[in-house]
């Protein structure tokens, strides 16, 4: 009976026949050549409730000698690692995400812009707007060598604030994009180089001390492609990700820009009415470091693999799109804040749900297909996990569905089988007499609270004449 594996990635190509493949909530792992298949497919992990009853929806977090700080709605808060919130104060705006940085005062201040004003925040003189009459509006902060900098917001420009002072600002502290005219649309600092985004390229810049203005352009450093989302920039794995002007995802090798999207992924993105309000970050967990990029307006979230190059997909239930709006670490927790609701959530393996709620599992296979020969589906038999029930004592369910035109249309589901009680572990996933067809899809579904590991999946088939 020929194996059959389970999307180990999204690939739904522009042509549903050629694939119409979705891994959504979870992802692939490879596995040792002895192992009972190459690769298994787990759930991705789920979020249980850490602090709630924040204002709004969470724009932004940071944490800053050694405290969480986060503004959510228009309120800035702390939250104690208990997940207790302290209103600090509130600011001008409620939506949109917000850029923070942290310097290095003797004082540590905590600084953030949200494209209309800029604000400070310290343990002595608490939350206060920046007055300073040569600030300008800004999309991004970022701190490096004692300055915070920033974007001019629609101009070709960045600028800085008073060393270790992010409240003092000279009209005279900026700079252009040397290279292009476009505009800056996002800075960036990441291993001791300051990285300015514009429209259509990226530009790269060291501290050199001179005492006019300390940044100067690294030559040769200018990168022929810009960046399509501010907040879309995440740093891992010794280098920068981002979403290119061209709607490809891209990471940096060295200065040179490095394709990590697919033909299908980009093909989705070149759909959406507005990228704009992407949003991406990094979460290193169970040994596998994912970025993920959310797009709020595209109702779509994409996560790729840094250690198997595969992309998976998060959706939270019944919801636009995954609920993820930023991501920190703090307090030993992955901490993400509720892009719908007042809360923030920790992402753990071992919830498998978000904020007690479902947290739908999908697998959409690649095609099955003889050259265009008739195919009779005797048996699909799925190797899972079996025994984990529900902590309730329930038994839970997975189902099966497919699809003969290319996941255009689908059948209506097949009766659901037991995954098997707590403890019943030699439980098996099949269903019989499925049918014949030239080009099939099947799509498996659990939605039940419980741990899901897909070892992998067999089809007993006969192949017609024609």
């Amino acid at each position: 009976m020929p194996q059959l594996r389970f999307a180990v990635q999204s690939y739904q190509a522009r042509a549903l026949a050629f694939s119409a493949q979705r891994c959504v909530n979870y992802f692939a792992e490879t596995a040792p050549p002895d192992a009972k298949s190459g690769v298994v497919v787990y759930n991705a992990p789920g979020l249980k409730a850490y602090a709630d009853g924040l204002a709004g929806a969470v724009r932004g977090a940071i944490v800053a000698g050694g405290v969480l700080y986060v503004v959510a709605g228009d309120k800035f808060y702390s939250v104690d690692s208990a997940g207790a919130e302290t209103l600090i104060g509130s600011i001008n705006t409620s939506i949109g995400s917000v850029s923070m940085a942290a310097n290095r005062a003797a004082t540590q201040e905590v600084c953030f812009v949200d494209g209309a004003d800029g604000w400070t925040y310290d343990t002595s003189n608490g939350l206060r707007v920046i007055s300073d009459g040569d600030f300008a509006a800004a999309d991004t902060v970022a701190f490096q060598d004692g300055y915070f900098i920033f974007n001019r917001s629609g101009t070709s420009q960045f600028f800085i604030s008073g060393i270790d002072d992010g409240r003092s600002y000279d009209a005279a502290d900026f700079a252009d994009a040397e290279r292009s005219p476009d505009n800056v649309i996002a800075v960036v600092s990441n291993h001791g180089e300051l990285w300015v985004y514009g429209e259509t390229t990226t530009e790269v810049y060291f501290n050199s001390g001179n005492a006019d203005f300390p940044f100067e352009r690294i030559q040769g450093a200018t990168i022929e492609r810009g960046i399509a989302a501010a907040f879309s920039i995440a740093a891992e794995d010794n280098t920068l990700f981002w979403l290119g002007d061209d709607l490809v995802i891209y990471r940096a090798a060295g200065y040179v820009p490095q394709r990590v999207s697919t033909h299908a992924i980009e093909e989705q993105l070149r759909l959406m009415s507005s990228v704009a309000d992407a949003v991406a970050f990094f979460v290193t967990i169970s040994g596998h470091k994912f970025y993920h990029i959310v797009f709020p307006t595209g109702r779509k979230a994409f996560v790729y693999d840094v250690a198997t190059g595969l992309w998976h997909e998060r959706e939270s239930f019944g919801a636009r799109h995954w609920r993820g709006a930023s991501y920190v670490e703090a307090y030993g927790k992955h901490l993400v804040g509720d892009a719908f609701q007042g809360r923030i959530g920790e992402l753990d393996m071992e919830t498998f749900t978000e904020f007690g709620q479902t947290m739908q599992g999908i697998l959409t296979s690649p095609p099955i297909h003889s050259d265009e020969r008739r195919l009779f589906h005797r048996r699909v038999e799925v190797a899972i996990e079996s025994g984990v029930g529900t902590t309730t004592g329930g038994t839970p369910q997975a189902w099966l569905r497919y699809s003969d035109d290319g996941g255009r249309t689908w059948r209506a589901r097949q009766p659901t089988r037991s995954m098997g009680k707590i403890g019943e572990y030699s439980q098996r996933l099949r269903w019989l007499r499925m049918g014949a067809s030239r080009n099939r899809v099947y799509e498996l579904t659990i939605a039940d609270p419980v741990k899901r590991s897909i070892i992998s999946a067999h089809l007993d088939i006969g192949q017609g004449s024609n």
